[in-house]
């Protein structure tokens, strides 16, 4: 599978190139306006960005903001983003509220940066729908893909669009996919792989298709909660179908999975913390109201041990609730210990939005091999799962020289 490469367009001055990024960075408002908290998902897609406007095209960025359900919500648009990427670039950027006709984009001088609303505004893109797709491509001669986050989605700007204009891969997209080859192909071993987070049942599937690349897997987060669970440790409020626990039993059991021989139990507002040890065969009671936040000292050491040898690490998901003190340990000790290995000359591999978040809290992200863009994408790559943004630019016609628009 070779990915079409951006730099394949040729005679780039004068046309118009529909650019899908992903800038779904969190807002705050400041006062009556609305402004961008974190920018580095913006600051991933300036080399793209920034080769085709240095080259004369006419760049229309189509992006999404949050879940806003094909709805018009306000507190998503994409003005402040838009304003926020002027700001990097040192160039204006417009900004339009509505799909713009194509004769509206003639006044648009070589070089320029228009911004679309939200794309999720309109039902359309979520649904893939080919009408919606062919209005977007219709406002230019060439789509490139640099959102690789959104490519595990099948989306009328990710996948339906490529029909209908000669496609290709920005520089982040080509840059995503030869990390994650890399990993899947050949790792430098002994391959470690830590799984924490939240969402069980995709941590399930990307489980079982790494236990047969990996050489250890750490489980943390709800998917450890979940196992815990099947083997009868009642431990807070917690509930799992019985479909999971089945699922986590037997998958999180396997031998060559590292499980948390102790962990952190408390209210979820830090209070009455304490740590508990889990002894085989054991069924842990604790007081109604405590549940499990953090994975415990000696499950830390142990896990240092594990990514102390390994030559690939890859991570995805927190240990536990770590934007809450005092269960932040767990997730912030396995931030360091990528940091510690990437130093050391370890492939490294992380991604998620708090996976990220812990990194950057503790001043190591950009250490690392590489930090992906899109936690579920990643790990949907790794799992083998369909990517339908990948196959749709595989499968597109991309010629090195697109007609202009409406030739």
């Amino acid at each position: 599978m070779v990915l079409p490469s951006l730099t394949a367009l040729r005679q780039l001055a004068g046309r118009r190139i529909f650019l899908r990024v992903d800038v779904n960075v969190p807002l705050a408002a400041e006062g009556r306006t609305m402004l961008v908290v974190n920018d580095w998902r913006i600051r991933t897609a300036l080399p793209t960005v920034e080769f085709l406007v240095s080259r004369g095209a006419l760049v229309v960025i189509g992006a999404h903001l949050g879940r806003p359900e094909g709805k018009k919500v306000v507190a998503l648009s994409l003005k402040p983003v838009a304003a926020h990427l002027a700001r990097l670039l040192k160039h204006p950027v417009s900004f339009v509220e509505t799909i713009p006709a194509k004769a509206s984009l003639a006044a648009q001088k070589p070089g320029s940066l228009v911004m679309l609303e939200n794309l999720r505004f309109y039902p359309g893109e979520e649904a893939d729908d080919a009408a919606f797709a062919k209005k977007l491509a219709a406002l230019a001669d060439a789509y490139v893909n640099d959102a690789f986050a959104e490519c595990h989605r099948k989306h009328a700007s990710v996948a339906a669009i490529t029909e209908y204009l000669p496609s290709y891969a920005g520089f982040l997209l080509q840059k995503e996919v030869e990390a994650l080859r890399a990993v899947q192909h050949a790792p430098k071993r002994p391959m470690v792989v830590v799984l924490g987070g939240a969402k069980v049942e995709g941590k399930l599937s990307v489980l079982r298709a790494l236990l047969g690349v990996a050489d250890n897997v750490v489980a943390g987060g709800l998917l450890y909660v979940a196992y815990l669970h099947a083997r009868d440790y009642r431990i807070g409020g917690q509930t799992f179908a019985d479909e999971v626990l089945g699922q986590a039993d037997a998958l999180v059991g396997k031998r060559k999975v590292f499980r948390p021989v102790d962990v952190v139990v408390g209210h979820a507002d830090g209070s009455d913390a304490q740590a508990h040890e889990l002894v085989r065969g054991g069924h842990l009671r604790v007081e109604p109201g405590h549940e499990i936040f953090d994975i415990g000292p000696e499950s830390i050491l142990q896990i240092g041990m594990l990514l102390e040898k390994a030559h690939t690490i890859i991570w995805n998901g927190a240990m536990g609730k770590f934007e809450q003190h005092p269960y932040e340990y767990g997730t912030y000790a396995i931030a360091r210990m990528m940091g510690a290995a990437a130093l050391r000359g370890a492939f490294t591999v992380a991604g998620g939005g708090e996976t990220i978040q812990a990194l950057e809290d503790v001043g190591v992200r950009d250490k690392l091999s590489h930090v992906s863009t899109g936690g579920g994408a990643m790990l949907a790559f790794l799992a083998g799962a369909p990517m339908p943004g990948i196959e749709a630019l595989v499968s597109a016609r991309h010629p090195g020289s697109p007609p202009a628009a409406g030739r």
